[in-house]
């Protein structure tokens, strides 16, 4: 697997009142969901002083919690870590499929007998549907940060998923039901279409039904749905630690496409 980046780094040189400003992005969104200010610190790539001088400036500004995505080799110092009450909560991956020079296998036999993919066409999302919802992002940034309230990452998920299944963050939702319990969702995946290239969104399996396969039926259906509408090339975020999901993928022909730090840094604290 091939670990590529898209950034460069350039040095923003005198560092100026107006280059700092330029660097914070306010995030109203966030901000109202999560009831506190919220920014995010805009050039992937600063030096510690560099980064030490912008956190200051969003101290001043009244953020509360100011988000960084940076390199993956990147290992801030101790000293700006807890300056800052900064915390490294996610290690992003980027994985990418080509289906053009990989071909799409058509998941077939037993799996396919005992699990059944159907496209999910209600509105609003069932309790079921909320609840795979929260157990996609268990090792989202957002649970594991422990300065983010329970609550606020589960009413995160729910909203990504009410609003995936009217269409506004998904174009197709796919759920995995039990021939004999076709009201009961085994698992779920969302996906949308962006520029011509296919996005997964949400991927969630039950506990008692992972490593049976259902995760590959969720995926091959997707894949099968880009097929039908020409998309050729598609993507799919994780989370490093996530294992499961990271070896899904690789088994399915994607290929590792990037790699981000994401910092979370409570300046009031």
């Amino acid at each position: 697997m091939a670990l590529t980046s898209s950034t460069t780094y350039v040095p923003m040189g005198a560092i100026n009142a107006e280059k700092i400003e330029e660097s914070v992005i306010p995030l109203p969104w966030d901000s109202e969901h999560f009831e506190i200010l919220i920014g995010r610190i805009s050039p992937p790539e600063l030096t510690d002083q560099e980064l030490e001088k912008v956190l200051s400036y969003t101290k001043r500004k009244g953020f509360d919690l100011v988000y960084w995505a940076t390199r993956p080799e990147c290992n801030l110092p101790a000293t700006i870590l807890t300056e800052f009450s900064g915390m490294l909560v996610s290690r992003k991956v980027t994985f990418q499929r080509n289906f053009m020079s990989v071909p799409i296998s058509d998941f077939v036999g037993t799996l396919s007998r005992t699990f059944q993919i159907v496209e999910y066409t209600q509105s609003p999302a069932t309790e079921q549907l909320l609840s795979l919802a929260v157990q996609s992002g268990i090792y989202s940034r957002f649970n594991v940060d422990p300065c983010i309230p329970k609550e606020k990452f589960e009413s995160l998920f729910h909203i990504w998923m009410n609003r995936s299944v009217v269409h506004d963050l998904a174009d197709v939702v796919f759920v995995a039901v039990h021939p004999s319990s076709i009201h009961q969702y085994l698992g779920v995946i969302t996906a949308s279409v962006e520029h011509g290239i296919g996005k997964i969104g949400l991927i969630s399996v039950l506990p008692p039904y992972q490593g049976q396969g259902v995760g590959s039926l969720l995926m091959n259906a997707v894949h099968q749905w880009m097929h039908c509408h020409d998309i050729n090339e598609t993507v799919v975020v994780t989370q490093q630690a996530n294992l499961a999901a990271c070896n899904l993928y690789t088994r399915l022909g994607y290929q590792l496409e990037s790699l981000q730090n994401f910092y979370h840094f409570w300046v009031q604290q």
